[in-house]
């Protein structure tokens, strides 16, 4: 089974799965190669399609809870994550949260406090890919 190209279906359900998750192509692809060390994911096999649809699926996401951070956000935050390298560690991303708006937890965030870490991420991402900064 190891040797069984990915099939069409199991494609476009990783990117169906990226879609519902949040996650942009970058940060898809960033998650596709923590996975199993592919930068295509038209050369993954069938078990190595398996294995990042499941790391797709299980993504954890916050309860919805009224003027609190919601789904979407979160898998935003999540998806600016991989895209800078930090590869979902919660840890790492409490810590910017934690240094961009005081509180402890993303999954404490308000809606607007969710909002700025995004806009913060996607400028630290920006400052990256410009070179100003190293990851």
């Amino acid at each position: 089974m190891n040797d069984v190209p990915i099939s069409t279906l199991q494609i476009q359900k990783i990117y169906a799965a990226a879609r519902e998750q949040g996650i942009d192509n970058d940060a898809l692809h960033s998650l596709v190669y923590r996975e199993v060390s592919k930068e295509s994911i038209r050369m993954l096999t069938k078990s190595e399609g398996i294995k990042v649809i499941k790391a797709l699926v299980d993504t954890p996401a916050p309860a919805e809870r009224k003027g609190m951070i919601t789904e979407k956000q979160y898998k935003m935050i999540l998806g600016l994550s991989h895209s800078l390298g930090w590869e979902g560690n919660l840890k790492r991303i409490n810590g910017f949260v934690k240094k961009f708006t005081g509180v402890e937890n993303v999954n404490w965030l308000t809606m607007r406090q969710a909002s700025s870490v995004i806009e913060g991420l996607k400028k630290l991402e920006g400052r990256i890919k410009e070179g100003k900064i190293e990851q």
